[in-house]
C-alpha cells in the first residue's frame, strides 16, 4: 500500500494504491491528521473490496474546514471492522470513524431493513471448554441511526457465560440502519445465539424482520 497526501489551499488531495495477497472485505482508509489549531481531523473512505493481486486505486479530494499540514498524519486501515495496522485510532474517535464508515454506505439507501456490517461472533466462553457442552443465548438489543448497537441484554442463556459472551459481541457490532420513508430509524432485534465448542464459529448474522418480529438466518420470528 502506498499512500501520498499533498496540501493544495482548503483541500487535501490523497492518491493511494492498494494491493493484496489476499481477499479482504470492508476496507476502509481513515487519515488522523493534525490541525494547525492543534485540533484533530479525521478523513474516512472507503476502499471496498481487495482480491488478490488486483491493485485498487484511491484517487479523491477533501475539503477542509480548518488548515492542516499534510505531511503530519497517521493512517489506519480497517478491515472488516478491525484495524489491519499496527496503529489504533483513539478510543475516543474509533466510535465517530465507525459510524462515518455506515453513513458512507447509507448514502441513497432506499427504504429496508437493517444489515450487518460488522462486528465479531460472539466467542465460545473460555470457562466453558471443559465441559463441552452446547448451548443458546438470545439476545435483545437496539441499533441506533447511526448503526450503533445499545442496551444488549441476554434475555435468556442455558448458562450465564453463553449470556456474557453474546452480550459482550454484540456491544461491538455496527449495523447499516434499517430506512423507512427515506430515512433511517432506531430498530429493536431479538435474536439467538447458538454456541458449540466443536464447531467452527457462525456466519455473520443476517437479519430479516417483518413489521412485528425479525428472524435470523431462517430461525423463527421472534417478538420485538
Amino acid at each position: 500500500m502506498s499512500v501520498t497526501p499533498t496540501r493544495l489551499g482548503p483541500s487535501l488531495e490523497l492518491r493511494a494504491e492498494f494491493k493484496s495477497s489476499s481477499s479482504l472485505r470492508d476496507v476502509f482508509l481513515v487519515l488522523e491528521l493534525d490541525a494547525d489549531d492543534a485540533s484533530q481531523v479525521l478523513l474516512v473512505d472507503e476502499v471496498g473490496r481487495l482480491e488478490p493481486r488486483q491493485p485498487r486505486l484511491l484517487n479523491h479530494s477533501y475539503r477542509l474546514d480548518r488548515p492542516v499540514d499534510g505531511n503530519r498524519c497517521r493512517l489506519h486501515l480497517f478491515v472488516g471492522g478491525g484495524e489491519a495496522l499496527h496503529s489504533e485510532v483513539p478510543a475516543a474517535d474509533r466510535e465517530r470513524v465507525l459510524d462515518r464508515m455506515v453513513a458512507k454506505r447509507m448514502r441513497g439507501a432506499p427504504d429496508g431493513d437493517p444489515r450487518p456490517f460488522l462486528g465479531p461472533v460472539p466467542a465460545y466462553p473460555e470457562s466453558m471448554f471443559k465441559s463441552g457442552v452446547k448451548g443458546t443465548a438470545n439476545v435483545r438489543f437496539r441499533i441506533r441511526t447511526t448503526g450503533a448497537v445499545f442496551d444488549p441484554v441476554a434475555v435468556a442463556a442455558t448458562h450465564p457465560a453463553f449470556g456474557e459472551a453474546v452480550v459482550e459481541a454484540v456491544r461491538q457490532w455496527h449495523f447499516l440502519p434499517g430506512i423507512k420513508n427515506g430515512v433511517p430509524v432506531e430498530w429493536t432485534v431479538e435474536m439467538p445465539v447458538d454456541f458449540d465448542p466443536m464447531t467452527a464459529p457462525a456466519k455473520e448474522p443476517c437479519i430479516q424482520s417483518t413489521d412485528r418480529c425479525v428472524s435470523v438466518c431462517g430461525v423463527p420470528c421472534l417478538r420485538l
